[in-house]
């Protein structure tokens, strides 16, 4: 079996800790990406959710294929392997965000609110409008 390579974060500037991508710009980048090709498994040093906004299609984390639909909130954990469809055409965005971000960002007291970010293993990866 081939390595999975390990995907980190590099933010505008490589300063935020959160990044908002429209999933249509990344997919057309998807030919000029160097070191990994997204539709193959990467494991990602950050979290991530992928909400999609129009049409269908698939979408693996953890070596499981996840339908998606319009509606669809796909979470992947830090850690995690997933993959993005070949030639998807569905459109919605893709929100990354460090854990550096959630620990200057979130309060101790609304730790339950994330907590399934890192108990991804036991709670649903996939939400449907």
């Amino acid at each position: 079996m081939k390595n999975i390579p390990n995907i980190g974060f590099e933010g505008t500037e490589n300063k935020k800790s959160f990044e908002l991508l429209d999933l249509s710009k990344l997919f057309a980048r998807i030919p000029t990406i160097v070191g990994h090709n997204p539709a193959q498994p990467h494991r990602v040093s950050f979290f991530a959710l992928l909400m999609v906004t129009n049409d269908i299609g698939t979408h693996q984390v953890d070596l499981v294929d996840y339908q998606l639909k319009t509606g669809t909130v796909l979470k992947i954990a830090k850690g995690q392997v997933h993959a993005f469809q070949k030639d998807a055409q569905y459109e919605g965005f893709l929100l990354i965000f460090t854990e550096d971000f959630i620990l200057n960002h979130f309060s101790q007291s609304s730790i339950n609110i994330i907590s399934h970010f890192y108990n991804y293993h036991i709670t649903t990866l996939v939400f449907n409008e």
